[in-house]
């Protein structure tokens, strides 16, 4: 399974917060996508990129759990690919 993230540092005029976005694949199929607005305002694309990461890792872990309690078997580690 593999994870991409990427997150916007522009993002918003109005209150200044970027976007993230996330998409899971399974193979070449992919099984979960978001996109959502940062809770906070940071000062670099560093700082956009390191949270967009952070919350993929809190999906992943989540992900990684409900397909091994609904197959039951050991799954690979997840690789999660960051734009940076």
């Amino acid at each position: 399974m593999q994870c991409y993230t990427n997150s916007g540092w522009v993002g918003s005029a109005v209150d200044r917060k970027s976007t993230s976005r996330c998409c899971f694949c399974l193979g070449s199929t992919m099984i979960l996508w978001f996109s959502r607005k940062q809770s906070l305002v940071v000062l670099s694309l560093v700082e956009a990129e390191y949270m967009a990461s952070s919350l993929s890792s809190c999906y992943a872990i989540w992900l990684h759990r409900m397909l091994i309690g609904l197959f039951g078997f050991e799954l690979d580690p997840m690789l999660i690919y960051c734009d940076n």
